[in-house]
């Protein structure tokens, strides 16, 4: 017995299930704790990067949360708007630059 199966509208089901599931992830909100325990920021840090604009406070004044789209990437520059990615590449070229002074 054989089954046909349209390989294209399967993937665009797979496909839309994944992008709703990482809206729903991003729109996620957390406590300072929860935060800090996520980015490895300590729950100060968090409440001080909330006070100075650098990251939106999705709760209330008194009790700030984090939406999970705007928790900061450790070594990523607060400031920016881009979330860069590990790159052993660079890593390793970096490194190799060190070494070589």
């Amino acid at each position: 017995m054989h089954a046909t199966v349209d390989a294209a509208a399967l993937l665009g089901e797979v496909l839309d299930t994944f992008q709703a599931t990482l809206a729903t992830q991003a729109e996620m909100v957390f406590t300072l704790e929860a935060a800090a325990l996520r980015t490895g920021y300590s729950r100060e840090h968090l409440a001080r990067l909330i006070r100075t604009g650098v990251i939106p406070n999705a709760g209330r004044r008194g009790a700030p949360r984090i939406r999970a789209s705007d928790l900061p990437v450790r070594g990523n520059n607060l400031g920016s708007q881009s979330r860069q990615r590990y790159n052993p590449i660079t890593d390793a070229r970096s490194l190799g630059l060190v070494r070589s002074r």
